[in-house]
């Protein structure tokens, strides 16, 4: 509410707000040299009185995730001086032969030396994420005839195909999945849904958007399937495309293909062709699946660990991120969106024991694991005791939601840039399989079946 809307919450909890306010506030920056090498950086110090040699600065080469190299800065390398910048060398080294859809990042950390009235000796002032070019290659698909062979069965009402240890039905009324099974354990109970909705934040209602672009809301609820065309390609996978409209103010269209794989694997495109550039521009473009509530533990590669968004991003780093799906929650004053992730490259949930679906962007994604839909957000209720979880996981793989603005939280909308509006098409791809140890999920996302 616009009397409670600080960066941290009023017993004073963490937020995703306080995480890019500092990192946008920090007065210590690092960017890359132009046509520099790899380690070439400049730095760029905005104090006004203080010099960088006051603080210590660690580095460390990331390589999915994972701190291969670090070092620090030396006292030299550190002389700048207040309102000033400065180019150094970070003696990272880059494998000769990196492994295909690796990503290296080097990260920059300036930490208090000493205790102050402020912070303890170690305080982070400042950290900042530099991609590096290894010059990975691209990740080879692997062959349609490498995969096992499988069978399916169309049906007046559903088309069910068998693989080996696996089973997937869509039902051709819904467009959606209505079973995933790998060795006999459920994976999806229903979806992928089309959803081109959020949960208003306090700055949506604040511009009047909750009401302004309603046309979005249960769009993908009440859409109607008008045609469900399945083939064969050849004896190792099964092309299911849904078709159908979207009952906004001017009717829009959809699709979603399914393309199941005789090693599990299901590839997933969807398109949304607004009916028209006057439809309010669009919350979000994205789908939802229903999950077994075992499947609670969240692990993913993109940005974190705190909530972002599109235009509140830049203090989040891309890295590997684990939590309970029931932790993404931010209690905000008002339930409302929250719990989004940007720039995800793959997202598994599991059971405790590691065990359960991974879903990876081609590329990116943006992805949200929450016990309530947004739908459960938007009925009104101003307390979170108000609200009751649902037994089952609610994921959401998204194209896209546009950015949560905050010029001010009574009347401006979110920037342009933000925005999704309807006066182009939308498409977007991801794959969905089974996955037995979470630890194979970076691997197994860097192994798309091709489609002939």
């Amino acid at each position: 509410a616009f009397v409670a809307d600080g960066i941290i919450t009023a017993d004073r909890g963490h937020t995703g707000k306080a995480t890019e306010v500092k990192h946008v506030y920090q007065a210590i920056n690092a960017a890359p040299v132009p046509d520099g090498a790899p380690g070439a950086v400049t730095l760029t110090n905005e104090f006004l009185f203080t010099d960088l040699r006051e603080f210590d600065a660690r580095w460390e080469l990331v390589a999915d995730g994972k701190v291969v190299r670090h070092g620090r800065l030396t006292r030299d390398q550190l002389n700048v001086p207040p309102m000033s910048g400065k180019d150094i060398t970070v003696p990272v080294r880059l494998p000769d032969d990196p492994d295909p859809g690796s990503e290296y990042f080097l990260q920059l950390s300036f930490t208090t030396k000493d205790a102050t009235p402020w912070a303890e000796a170690g305080f982070e002032v400042a950290r900042q994420q530099l991609p590096l070019d290894a010059g990975s290659p691209a990740v080879t698909p692997a062959r349609l005839e490498s995969v096992p062979t499988l069978r399916h069965d169309d049906r007046d009402r559903d088309v069910t195909v068998r693989g080996k240890g696996f089973s997937v039905t869509v039902d051709k009324r819904s467009g959606t999945i209505t079973s995933y099974e790998a060795d006999g354990t459920p994976l999806i109970t229903s979806g992928p849904v089309p959803n081109f909705w959020r949960a208003p934040t306090d700055n949506d209602k604040g511009n009047g958007q909750h009401t302004r672009n309603q046309t979005w809301r249960d769009a993908g609820a009440r859409r109607t399937v008008t045609d469900v065309a399945v083939r064969a390609l050849g004896d190792r996978a099964v092309e299911i495309r849904v078709s159908g409209t979207l009952p906004t103010t001017t009717e829009s269209t959809y699709t979603t293909t399914y393309t199941v794989f005789g090693n599990a694997e299901i590839k997933v495109d969807n398109t949304l062709h607004p009916g028209a550039s006057s439809l309010p521009y669009i919350p979000e473009v994205g789908t939802i699946l229903c999950l077994p509530l075992r499947l609670d533990r969240l692990h993913y590669y993109g940005r974190g660990p705190e909530e972002n968004h599109w235009d509140r991003n830049d203090g989040t780093d891309v890295g590997l991120w684990s939590g309970t799906v029931a932790e993404q929650w931010t209690s905000y004053i008002r339930p409302q969106e929250n719990g989004n992730k940007t720039d995800v490259r793959w997202i598994a949930l599991t059971d405790s024991r590691g065990a359960g679906l991974l879903a990876s962007g081609e590329p990116l994604l943006e992805a949200n694991a929450s016990h309530f839909t947004p739908e459960d957000l938007s009925a009104g209720v101003r307390h979170d005791y108000q609200l009751t979880p649902r037994d089952e996981v609610v994921l959401r793989l998204n194209h896209r939601q546009m950015g949560v603005g905050g010029d001010n939280s009574w009347g401006a909308h979110t920037h342009d840039e933000f925005k999704l509006f309807a006066d182009r098409d939308y498409t977007y791809t991801y794959r969905l399989r089974p996955l037995t140890d979470v630890r194979d999920a970076m691997a197994a996302s860097r192994r798309p079946t091709a489609t002939e």
